[in-house]
């Protein structure tokens, strides 16, 4: 679900997202523990589509206007994972 005040939408959508071989794939690591003054200890990894599972959140994006449809191609997806 798509939160409409997150976003350029009319109101909270449910959207069918495809990816294909272009589209770019990444896990956002967010330390478990974060050491006291520590800046900057994300990284970001490429993964693959089997890396992502039924009711993983992610952040989609596509350069489409999105406004009226209801699916879309993803040019990038990422997902927080914590280790």
């Amino acid at each position: 679900m798509v939160k409409a005040d997150r976003n350029y939408l009319k109101n909270d959508t449910e959207f069918t997202v495809s990816v294909n071989k272009e589209t770019v794939l990444e896990a956002r690591i967010i330390p478990q523990v974060i050491e006291a003054g520590a800046n900057g200890q994300r990284q970001q990894e490429r993964i693959n589509f089997t890396d992502l599972k039924v009711g993983d959140e992610v952040i989609v994006a596509s350069k489409a206007n999105l406004k009226d449809e209801n699916s879309f191609m993803a040019q990038w997806v990422v997902k927080n994972m914590v280790r």
